[in-house]
């Protein structure tokens, strides 16, 4: 009974932990359209957002959440 128990513990830590690391969602279109438009965009959540091709060389994306987002280059 108290293997069990502490398997319950640890299985619950593990679980908690790891939802500390996942992020979900994805970004927030105003974001993206704040980017596009001013191409600054702070703290700005752009999650999973298609940048591919965009030119963001002279971009401020200081502390942007840009997990999963697409930053390929267009051919």
């Amino acid at each position: 009974m108290k293997h069990k128990q502490s398997l319950c513990v640890i299985s619950f830590c593990l679980i908690l932990i790891g939802s500390i690391f996942v992020e979900v969602g994805a970004f927030d279109p105003r974001d993206l359209e704040k980017l596009n438009v001013t191409g600054m965009c702070k703290s700005c959540n752009l999650i999973r957002a298609n940048l591919a091709g965009a030119n963001l060389s002279n971009s401020d994306l200081n502390k942007v959440s840009l997990i999963g987002a697409d930053l390929s280059r267009k051919i």
